[in-house]
């Protein structure tokens, strides 16, 4: 059945009858023609249907009922699009129920539009690989209707969390590898559950926006070897929910913005640009112990994280064994970009335990040598401290790498490389006091007022009578005047390389523009021999 518009009447498409959708989008509504309940052969449809408007006039169409011998919803819903192409542009309007599809749906957004009410596609029996495919036969620049909302007001559902994601199938495809203009048009108010790719993109597919979509239980993949892809896809007030719901970009250009990501990662594989803005991004696993939660593996990839919230693991997982960014060595140019990143507490997050089995073993937010920017990160009183990157490591010859170079001795003598009692890498420094004396050496490096000052270190001690080996870092001003003591970390005997600390994280006081690193092994009685590695500090 159907209702004709004029071209002008129809200018606000895509209204839902007895109600306005996203600020006119839905063109409005109005009485429809009744269905005759006429069948003739396979075919039931309403009166205007034999006898479609004039070439000026748009419809809005709602499904016949099945037919005797139907079993699915698969022939109603294509008679309903045959009929949509008999005028300009149509909604096809769908009831508050649930549909048995067994096929892909194919959706001409220059053509015609699908809209539910809380509608339940049900493709559990697909035999298709493909339950949605959105694409675009017409040029937006000179067809307006394909500008619109294409999509809205549905569940598309193949399997429920208990149960393996449909193999080999796709909820929503958009683009086209033949058609150039898949572009301009919207997904809105859609839940996706249980595919194996839940949303995937494939050529010629831009400017496309997706509101308010929930996609659980299914991945989401955008290969890297696409044409004519990407430009400003945007994802508004989504979110992207458990078993396998991660994303992997290879090209484009997508902005994520008050969306959540719970236990759903995303891997960029290719020369793409991803943006999160005030975003949400919790566990990356709901019982995992190593998973990334954004990786980047390409050289030109670049990845921006903006006033976005960062939850650690939580109790369900003992010891979390990865770092939460990782970007790979040789993306030297654009990287990721951390700003006013908010860190909640935790005290299971110990990347170092993994990383040291592939000789990384650093306690770090961002993992790999690829650039990295930071500032403006809260991160609160975690149990565990760490740095943010090695790459904005601000000590020199941290590692012992170019002997003592950097370093300053202030008490004592006993300063050195030794090269058998290590970490990682040629040697580690070694600080050493016998009774009654101390040992002491400090490095100096920048610092900015009310930037956050975080750090990481590998440390052993050994000690026979009584002492301790100290780590201080104060802070100074212009005048060269010290102003405090932002941390003092106190370590007794140790039999192995340690790493865990408790205090590594300070505000910058108003005022400072110098801070002081000192090591020092301090003995009362009998010696005392301090060892310190990988010394990575930031300020952020």
């Amino acid at each position: 059945m159907a209702k004709k518009f004029t071209r002008k009447q129809f200018v606000a498409l895509l209204g839902v009858a007895g109600a306005s959708f996203l600020g006119g989008r839905f063109f409005p509504s109005n009485r429809v023609l009744q269905d005759t309940g006429m069948e003739t052969g396979n075919m039931v449809y309403a009166e205007s249907a034999r006898t479609p408007a004039g070439a000026n006039s748009n419809a809005v169409i709602t499904l016949g009922r099945r037919l005797t011998k139907e079993r699915t919803d698969d022939s109603r819903l294509e008679r309903a699009i045959r009929q949509a192409l008999s005028y300009p542009y149509a909604v096809i309007q769908l009831d508050a129920a649930e549909l048995v599809l067994t096929r892909t749906v194919k959706i001409d957004v220059s053509r015609y539009a699908i809209s539910g009410v809380g509608t339940v596609l049900n493709f559990k029996k697909l035999r298709d690989s493909v339950a949605i495919h959105l694409f675009a036969s017409a040029d937006y620049m000179k067809q307006y209707q394909n500008t619109h909302v294409a999509l809205h007001g549905v569940t598309l559902k193949a399997a429920s969390q208990q149960d393996s994601p449909l193999k080999g199938t796709t909820g929503l495809l958009i683009g086209d590898s033949k058609l150039p203009n898949n572009s301009m048009f919207e997904v809105s108010d859609v839940n996706l559950e249980g595919f194996a790719y839940n949303i995937r993109f494939t050529h010629n597919a831009w400017r496309v926006n997706f509101v308010r979509v929930i996609s659980r239980w299914g991945a989401h993949y955008v290969p890297p070897v696409l044409k004519n892809m990407g430009e400003n896809i945007s994802f508004e007030r989504c979110a992207f929910f458990d078993n396998g719901a991660h994303w992997v970009i290879g090209t484009g250009t997508f902005h994520f913005h008050m969306t959540s990501f719970n236990n759903s990662n995303i891997t960029v594989n290719g020369d793409a640009v991803v943006t999160l803005e005030q975003c949400h991004l919790e566990r990356p696993g709901s019982k995992a112990s190593t998973s990334h939660r954004i990786r980047i593996e390409h050289p030109g990839a670049s990845v921006y994280v903006n006033n976005t919230v960062i939850v650690p693991p939580g109790d369900q997982v003992d010891e979390f064994l990865d770092t939460m960014f990782y970007v790979t060595d040789d993306n030297t140019q654009h990287g990721l970009t951390l700003h006013n990143i908010r860190l909640t507490p935790s005290s299971n997050y110990l990347p170092f335990k993994s990383m040291e089995k592939s000789g990384g073993g650093r306690q770090l937010l961002v993992s790999g040598r690829g650039r990295v920017q930071a500032d403006g990160l809260s991160i609160g009183s975690h149990s565990n401290s760490f740095a943010v990157a090695e790459s904005l490591n601000l000590i020199y010859n941290g590692d012992a790498s170019n002997g003592t170079d950097g370093w300053f001795v202030t008490e004592g003598s006993s300063f050195a490389v030794d090269l058998a009692e290590k970490k990682f890498g040629g040697g580690s420094f070694n600080l050493s006091s016998t009774a009654g004396a101390a040992s002491s050496v400090y490095q100096d490096f920048p610092v900015l007022p009310q930037k956050l000052l975080c750090g990481q270190l590998w440390r052993k001690v050994r000690l026979t009578g009584r002492g301790r080996a100290e780590v201080d870092i104060k802070y100074f001003n212009y005048a060269g005047q010290m102003m405090d003591t932002a941390i003092y970390t106190k370590y007794e005997s140790s039999s192995d390389w340690e790493n865990k600390s408790t205090n590594f994280f300070s505000v910058v006081p108003a005022g400072a523009c110098r801070a002081r690193l000192i090591l020092r092994a301090v003995c009362d009685s009998g010696q005392i021999d301090f060892w310190v590695d990988d010394i990575i500090i930031n300020v952020v």
